[in-house]
């Protein structure tokens, strides 16, 4: 009898046994993102980059504290070889012409509409850089120290390099014209641009002038050689 109880409650332990439920396999508590998510995060964080904001990145200079030093230097030898004396604007002077007193009346606008390239009226506009827009931009001034005082302009003509100089004549307005001075050009246009300028010989000048000439009109081959000057301040 008590075997049977034992063999019972054996059977009885065994079928309890059998009947517990499974556990379910535990499930990740993070995700992998779907590859759709991926893309639009990836998309959000690229960087742009960025535009420049500075408007003078391309802006060129002509000219220079450098070239400021070389005109100067050039400036002593030539007076001392033409026997005169100037006070230039390179050295940190102010020169005067006529009571006006540079680069001040440069800077000042004092000579707007007051100066004339032969007949044609210029704006002269003082650019110790060479980075300005306007057509006639000075880089120095040098004037002769005695009461006729040689005046020059050095001037920088749609990037190209040209000396002025001022005519003596009294009157409300300023006369410029192209100095003749061969040597003081080329000396500036050297320091200007690193080269000197091809010089034109009579003979050329008169083949051009006679295939080119018109009634009224400067013959193109004497533009800007430095051997015309307005007969009118002569």
């Amino acid at each position: 009898m008590k075997m049977i109880a034992k063999i019972m409650f054996l059977l009885a332990l065994s079928t309890m046994a059998g009947c517990r439920p499974q556990e379910k396999a535990s499930t990740p508590t993070h995700q992998q993102p779907t590859t759709q998510q991926s893309v639009k995060k990836s998309s959000q964080t690229k960087k742009h980059p960025k535009k420049s904001t500075n408007p003078s990145a391309h802006v060129q200079t002509f000219w220079n504290n450098d070239k400021n030093q070389e005109l100067s230097a050039f400036m002593q030898q030539w007076q001392a070889k033409m026997g005169q004396s100037y006070l230039g604007t390179y050295d940190g002077k102010k020169p005067s012409y006529r009571d006006n007193v540079f680069p001040d009346v440069l800077i000042n606008g004092q000579l707007q509409d007051k100066v004339n390239w032969g007949a044609l009226p210029i704006a002269l506009q003082w650019s110790p850089k060479g980075d300005k827009q306007g057509e006639y931009q000075v880089v120095a001034v040098a004037s002769e120290n005695t009461t006729l005082a040689e005046t020059y302009f050095f001037t920088i003509h749609n990037g190209h390099p040209l000396v002025f100089e001022a005519s003596k004549d009294k009157g409300d307005l300023i006369y410029l014209y192209d100095s003749q001075n061969v040597e003081l050009q080329q000396g500036f246009a050297k320091i200007l641009t690193g080269k000197i300028p091809v010089s034109h010989s009579d003979n050329e000048l008169n083949q051009d002038a006679a295939a080119q000439i018109a009634q009224q009109q400067i013959p193109s081959a004497y533009r800007h050689t430095w051997y015309w000057q307005d007969q009118t301040y002569s």
